[in-house]
């Protein structure tokens, strides 16, 4: 079933990952990279349909060809921190049609919680924008649920997330060993402060 957010152009018209799942008995992971890879071998569909939107636009604003677009794409980081199929198709479309790009990167407010899944949050990102090569912009989401439920408070000031200049706060604190992860085996970083 698709969702309820209208889009002027929809890859599950070219390729449907829920499709691909079951035809080839793929995770949804797996799914998902083949759709991505499907797209970059099948480029022109993409093409056509950004630059007939382009047209569509001009037409309606008078000639004026400049417009936002907007890839609103999975939460499947791999397809952007390590596989290279959605950098090459961004790089196909600023040859081809001459779009200049820049990355919004959502992160969920929750991951701020503890000092592990933050540091886990603030190098993914960093991860995605060196592999995409674009500017880079982290936003984050959910914020208003802070202090409601189950997300609670943060234990930092809000303004400490905004900047993430001073990691310091993540040190390790004497006492607690180097490594082992937050599996609540005693090992990895502690909770901030």
């Amino acid at each position: 079933a698709r969702g309820k957010a209208a889009c002027a152009l929809d890859v599950r018209d070219l390729v449907c990952a829920q499709q691909v799942e079951e035809e080839f008995k793929l995770g949804p992971n797996g799914s998902l990279v083949f759709c991505m890879e499907f797209l970059e071998k099948n480029l022109d569909w993409l093409v056509d349909g950004l630059a007939a939107l382009e047209r569509r636009h001009a037409s309606a604003s008078g000639g004026d060809r400049d417009m936002y677009v907007v890839f609103d794409c999975p939460g499947q980081v791999e397809l952007f921190a390590s596989h290279d199929s959605f950098r090459n198709i961004l790089r196909a479309l600023e040859r081809q049609l001459g779009f200049r790009f820049a990355c919004v990167h959502c992160v969920d407010v929750q991951l701020c919680s503890d000092a592990n899944n933050y540091l886990a949050a603030v190098m993914l990102s960093l991860s995605i924008m060196l592999q995409l090569e674009l500017p880079h912009v982290n936003v984050l989401t959910k914020c208003d649920l802070l202090g409601k439920g189950a997300f609670g408070a943060l234990p930092l000031p809000f303004d400490y997330y905004l900047s993430a200049q001073n990691l310091s706060h993540l040190l390790l604190s004497p006492g607690v060993e180097a490594g082992g992860g937050g599996g609540g085996g005693g090992g990895g970083l502690p909770r901030l402060p």
